[in-house]
């Protein structure tokens, strides 16, 4: 039984609750376990009234008795900072917020993950934990061990469903439909787990979308997602920043991503110290790994340049065409743009507000 499914004694084997609300007492780890399109639906519905409540300024009570604990092990600004407001507006008044759980807990110690979810709940009561965490199993570990639903905020390179979550919100909002999309992705599409959550769930509530993935070589898309989304019907194209103006030309939605430089480095960095230890044998290994540093370096500032968004690219692009990224951005996109109305990526920030109340809502029984 996977983990988020363990709580279904909370939702009912068969009562109006399990149909009405889909994430009532579960984990959200990942968007493998949304069921149907209708659990996206639902779930939007409740953040279109998010939505409301903050353009007129209404701090709710739902989380009045509830106490959330928010545990980031990763750098994070949009999602620490958006899950923080979203459990104050929903009248949250216990947050248990810690960003940097790898600096200041006793994970410096060495006490493993399993030990501090554990020891979290029991310190602080919480009803709900929400994590962030560089290893790519985390959440589906503290899934395990933790007695209240855990919802994922980032686990390693692969999975990131709350931003999939307000991604699959920003389309909707910015071109009234998820059907019948051409959607192309730009940048490190290897690193990058928001792209794989985002391109996952398109094919999962969408209808007729179509992909493009343009990458350097040695950050293509996973083969394992290029497989599921084709066994779900989904065309897939894969090429290089040579095409990237032409095929902009259809494209409905732009999602750029950034070349992951501290994935990308260490990676290089590995495999050129490979390469280079024949021809440097007799060098010491600390000399070896700054040479393999170096030229790792050179090939990521190589690996982006054919991958930067400016004004000049989007002139043949749609005029209906959006340019979404999940940030932080470091130079993919020219500050030109953000002038640009086609540029929604400031609009889609502030969804992920909306969305992540609906979920804490949702999960905890208040929507």
């Amino acid at each position: 039984m996977l983990p988020y499914e363990k709580r279904s004694e909370v939702c009912g084997s068969s009562g109006e609750k399990e149909t009405t609300n889909p994430f009532l007492g579960k984990d959200f780890i990942s968007v493998d376990q949304i069921a149907s399109r209708k659990e996206i639906e639902y779930l939007f519905l409740v953040a279109d009234k998010m939505k409301e409540r903050i353009i007129l300024k209404k701090i709710g009570d739902e989380l009045k008795e509830s106490t959330v604990a928010i545990l980031f092990y990763q750098p994070s600004t949009r999602t620490f900072s958006s899950f923080l407001a979203a459990a104050q507006w929903l009248g949250c008044s216990r947050v248990i917020d810690i960003h940097g759980m790898g600096v200041y807990s006793s994970a410096v110690k060495g006490e493993s993950l399993r030990d501090t979810i554990r020891t979290i709940e029991a310190t602080t009561a919480a009803d709900l934990i929400v994590l962030r965490h560089p290893d790519d199993d985390s959440s589906r570990i503290a899934a395990e061990v933790a007695s209240v639903p855990v919802i994922n905020g980032g686990s390693g390179r692969e999975e990131h469903p709350t931003q999939a979550i307000l991604d699959l919100y920003s389309i909707r909002e910015e071109l009234g439909r998820i059907d019948d999309l051409v959607v192309t992705m730009i940048g490190d599409l290897r690193n990058g787990r928001t792209i794989k959550s985002l391109a996952k769930l398109l094919a999962l509530s969408g209808r007729d979308v179509k992909f493009n993935f343009l990458s350097p070589e040695a950050l293509r898309m996973p083969e394992k997602i290029i497989t599921y989304l084709k066994s779900r019907g989904t065309e897939v194209l894969e090429e290089n920043s040579d095409r990237l103006e032409s095929i902009l030309e259809e494209t409905d939605v732009l999602y750029v991503t950034r070349v992951q430089s501290e994935w990308f480095v260490k990676q290089t960095t590995e495999r050129l110290k490979t390469v280079l230890l024949p021809e440097f044998g007799e060098m010491e290994e600390g000399a070896l790994i700054v040479l393999a540093k170096e030229l790792a370096e050179k090939e990521y500032r190589k690996a982006v340049e054919g991958y930067v968004i400016d004004s000049g690219k989007l002139g043949r692009a749609k005029n209906n065409m959006r340019v979404m990224h999940p940030f932080p951005r470091l130079g993919e996109i020219a500050y030109e743009v953000d002038k640009d109305p086609r540029a929604a990526y400031f609009r889609q920030m502030r969804n992920g507000l909306y969305t992540r109340m609906a979920l804490l809502a949702a999960v905890l029984g208040k929507a």
